[in-house]
């Protein structure tokens, strides 16, 4: 019995000493570096859909080197503590893998912009905003889980961006946020965090495809050209593009979508892509191939009917647009329910010898249109009398900007009172020295400007004298760049040079395009961004603004857009 109980203890023993365990350690084995890739191992099944399996992260530590590492149903994703999945991950993203046996089983980023997905059932949601109701009642979010529902807003509601309490006129359809509510089942929300202008159109491409590489997610283009000034380029090149895409990107040759294997059998087809910057780097998001012919079209878009996916030009008639569309509003990627009914946009369109099918529509004028600035009001004017121990002011022989017809028309009421306080901004023209402060309205009575009005309360007044220089021209833009003549001293702000592309302007009811302004000198103008003034040196590239000008053609009022 003894024997028999020994053989039992030294099994016991010999079993034991087979154990890894080391295995303990290599579980806690963590890998630094920054995001590279997802991959997956591709099968296209008989009905055309293509079926993942086998994903791979690939992560670049400090020095080049990648590393490929397995991922399993049982991988944790983690983005700046917040729960998500694999989706939240973009290149250049810092990451830290912790693994057992090849496996991650949890994976942490770190982002300042990018918060992740929530996951469902929490009293947080994360989506891209697809409808800011104009009167400030709700808005309307695709969530991560594909789900699209509509959130109640109300005069609680916070707006946060970055480190900074905003409002909703900073939120714009095409943004994508974090909504945070009071419970779990509440559908009011107490805050909304804009947590990035991801969906922020870096560029708009026509190039001609060469090769696709669907190991490391690339492709190469000749003749690669940004959409400028209303064109795709006015010069062919043979020169090279390479651009890096995403396993979300979607791609479609005419309106089929097809996977990055598929796209390899369009080599020399024309494509066109959208990209965004993430981390500092330039992502393709859509990829369009062109399957017959292109024709173009700038007109005022008057219908919409999203349920049929369709839409009518004032001057060109009915337009078919698909899924894979590349659709542009406030300059932001957005859903097909985004689109409206106002604005004027650059359609392109694909087909052999009528208008089949809409590969691009690309809404460049909303200014006052969009519905976030619907509370927000441009008044030009005499300041005929100004209350200063009521906080209240006087102006008659008034116009209001009018975000429906871009005309300045005159009201019924001969003269309008508004509220005014210590936060409104007054600024006024100093000859050809800049703007300077004012230091009360009291002692402009008489004078013309322009008034920006939020709620009944003004924001910021332009004065521009005592003569009648009316506003006679809008145009709206995007910065090319910007050159800061003079600095500017105490009192008086900078002047500047602004080259300004993608112009068009509103003349007799319809906007025109007109190319660039290749020089548009600024010294006595009042620029609002996020319904506060700035300077000319908080002015970047990129930047959307509309430009309201006078008689002489020097611009008063700059509102800008991010």
């Amino acid at each position: 019995m003894k024997k028999r109980f020994g053989i039992v203890i030294l099994s016991l023993v010999l079993l034991l000493s087979f154990i890894p365990f080391g295995a303990s350690s290599q579980a806690a084995t963590v890998y630094k570096g920054t995001f590279e890739s997802i991959t997956y191992t591709e099968t296209t099944l008989k009905d055309g859909t293509v079926q993942r399996k086998n994903p791979k992260l690939t992560i670049k530590n400090s020095a080049g080197r990648t590393t490929t590492l397995n991922l399993t149903e049982s991988t944790y994703y983690y983005i700046n503590g917040t729960k998500t999945n694999s989706n939240g991950f973009k290149k250049g993203m810092e990451i830290e893998a912790t693994v057992n046996l090849r496996n991650v089983t949890r994976l942490d980023g770190k982002s300042a912009v990018e918060e992740g997905a929530i996951v469902e059932k929490s009293k947080q949601q994360t989506g891209i905003v697809t409808k800011i109701d104009p009167n400030g009642m709700f808005v309307q979010v695709k969530l991560d889980s594909g789900l699209e529902k509509q959130y109640y807003i109300n005069s609680d509601t916070a707006y946060v961006k970055g480190k900074s309490h905003v409002d909703i006129s900073t939120m714009y359809e095409g943004d994508r946020v974090k909504l945070k509510m009071s419970s779990a089942a509440s559908s009011v929300v107490a805050e909304i965090e804009i947590i990035q202008t991801g969906t922020l159109v870096h560029h708009l491409y026509k190039g001609q495809l060469q090769t696709v590489n669907v190991r490391n997610n690339r492709f190469i283009v000749t003749n690669a050209h940004p959409f400028e000034d209303w064109a795709f380029g006015t010069r062919p090149t043979n020169d090279l593009s390479t651009f890096s895409f995403g396993n979300n990107t979607t791609i479609y040759a005419g309106n089929k979508k097809i996977n990055k294997n598929q796209l390899q059998n369009y080599r020399n087809s024309d494509v066109y892509y959208v990209t965004t910057k993430q981390f500092g780097r330039e992502m393709v998001e859509k990829v369009v191939v062109l399957e017959n012919n292109e024709r173009t079209f700038y007109d005022q878009i008057t219908t919409v009917d999203t349920s049929n996916q369709l839409f009518r030009l004032k001057n060109y008639g009915l337009m078919y647009y698909h899924n894979g569309s590349i659709l542009v509003r406030n300059g932001r990627l957005v859903e097909p329910n985004t689109l409206s009914a106002w604005g004027t946009a650059f359609v392109l369109t694909d087909g052999v010898t009528k208008n089949n099918t809409t590969h691009i529509v690309n809404v460049t004028n909303d200014s006052f249109l969009s519905p976030n600035l619907a509370m927000h009001e441009l008044y030009f004017g005499r300041l005929s009398l100004v209350e200063q121990d009521k906080y209240l002011l006087e102006m008659d022989d008034y116009t209001k900007m009018d975000s429906g017809s871009h005309a300045w028309l005159y009201e019924d009421e001969e003269a309008k009172t508004l509220s005014f306080s210590n936060s409104t901004v007054v600024t006024q023209s100093v000859g050809s020295t800049g703007v300077a402060l004012a230091s009360s309205l009291q002692v402009h009575e008489g004078k013309y400007g322009y008034f920006y009005v939020k709620d009944g309360h003004i924001q910021a007044v332009h004065l521009v004298g005592r003569d009648k220089l009316q506003p006679t021209t809008t145009m709206a833009g995007r910065i090319a760049s910007i050159k800061i003549i003079d600095k500017g001293t105490i009192g008086v702000d900078a002047t500047a040079e602004l080259e300004v592309k993608d112009v068009s302007q509103w003349y007799e009811g319809a906007w025109l395009d007109t190319g660039r302004l290749n020089r548009l000198e600024l010294s006595q103008v009042l620029i609002i961004k996020d319904r506060k003034r700035i300077t000319m040196d908080q002015l970047k590239p990129n930047d959307r603004i509309v430009i309201f000008t006078d008689d002489m053609f020097d611009a008063q009022i700059i509102l800008v857009n991010e």
